[in-house]
């Protein structure tokens, strides 16, 4: 019984040490001061690896109809918990064109790409926020690249 007792304790600690990293992190993005320490890079690692970390992909458009539909059928929903399609203020049919496909849209409340990220990040459900541009001059391709080096720590 008592190594039962130790055990739980310390999954416990372990817990409370990633929800701690968690919140750092959060911290960290939300303030636009991210850096790491050895400390991090093994409790984010470590926090991937159990499935605990989760991870936004923030798509900011405006006006973007015309490249929306050629980009985002190539991002697989599976490669990241939560996508979330931040429209600044179009008026061409994005916002229509990501809700008929199933997208989650977030529309500003005040323009300017920065404001985007910072009302993204209020609502975000991930740990790690990935931002990415609809215009086309991001490559999905990258996005399970970016993420595997995430999970390595």
């Amino acid at each position: 019984m008592h190594n039962n007792i130790l055990a739980d304790f310390s999954k416990f600690r372990l817990q409370k040490a990633l929800q701690f990293s968690a919140y750092f992190i959060q911290y960290a993005f939300k303030s636009h001061r991210l850096f790491r320490t050895k400390f991090e890079k093994i409790i984010s690692k470590a926090y991937y690896a159990k499935g605990l970390m989760k991870t936004t992909l923030a798509i900011l458009a405006l006006n973007e109809a015309e490249s929306i539909p050629l980009v985002l059928p190539h991002i697989q929903k599976d490669w990241v918990d939560e996508i979330i399609v931040v429209d600044g203020g179009s008026t061409d049919g994005t916002v229509e064109w990501c809700r008929e496909n199933g997208y989650r849209v977030l529309m500003q409340k005040k323009s300017g790409y920065g404001q985007g990220m910072r009302e993204c990040i209020e609502i975000a459900a991930g740990d790690v926020i990935i931002e990415f541009m609809s215009a086309g001059n991001c490559d999905p391709a990258a996005i399970p690249v970016l993420i595997a080096k995430m999970k390595e720590g």
